[in-house]
């Protein structure tokens, strides 16, 4: 397919995106929105169970293999066990994971929570009765659009984007704001129905059954539109 989908997530998960595209003849321009920086993070040792939301955050998670480890995603679990950290549990989003904990953890409970700079929810509220200590294991930082993705949107090239936050649909609507590109015709590929709520009124979108990347993926391949 010559008209290319904007691959917007962070590395290394933009790579197995471009991967499984170029692997179903899709073009594609990796253009993440975002890049990621880890941090070094104070050692607590007194803690009950480990939580972190992404897998930027496995890498501070290492030093902590002996405590239980909840995250957010199949992907993450897997990730994480391999790693040889021990999963407890997971489930597809903070809040899910959250009442998952509070069922499976003793009242009182101390959590060591690894996050990235900006979140979605307070964890703190959504496992009250425990006490949560948080530490940024990275920041996410916004990255401005290539010209190969301008180019495309001004030559009405582009088939469509991958947006895999509300985040990542926030920021790609503010970089398009930025360059003064209009909202031409394209296909947003979203990850949950809370990013397609962000879309231009005129701009299609197609939500994932599951908020994974493999059926986000599947979301793409199966998907039959030809840009005007």
């Amino acid at each position: 397919m010559k008209f290319p989908i904007i691959i917007t997530r962070t590395q290394p998960g933009a790579d197995e995106q471009a991967a499984f595209l170029q692997a179903h003849g899709f073009s594609h321009i990796v253009n993440p929105v975002l890049t990621i920086t880890h941090h070094v993070i104070p050692t607590e040792r007194e803690a009950d169970a480990l939580l972190v939301t992404s897998t930027h955050a496995l890498p501070a998670a290492r030093l902590y293999a002996n405590l239980p480890l909840f995250c957010v995603g199949e992907a993450t679990a897997k990730k994480a066990t391999a790693l040889g950290l021990n999963v407890v549990a997971y489930a597809s989003d903070a809040v899910s994971l959250s009442a998952v904990m509070q069922t499976k953890l003793l009242p009182g409970r101390k959590i060591f929570y690894l996050s990235g700079d900006v979140t979605r929810h307070n964890m703190q509220s959504l496992l009250c009765g425990h006490t949560v200590t948080r530490h940024i294991a990275y920041t996410a930082e916004p990255q401005p659009l290539l010209p190969a993705t301008i180019e495309a949107i001004r030559n009405s090239d582009l088939f469509g984007v991958i947006l895999m936050s509300p985040r990542t649909a926030k920021l790609w609507l503010q970089a398009l704001a930025i360059h003064q590109l209009e909202h031409k015709q394209h296909i947003w590929f979203c990850l949950s129905p809370d990013i397609a709520k962000l879309h231009p009124s005129h701009v299609l979108t197609a939500v994932a059954r599951e908020p994974t990347q493999d059926s986000i993926l599947s979301l793409v391949a199966d998907y039959h539109w030809q840009p005007a």
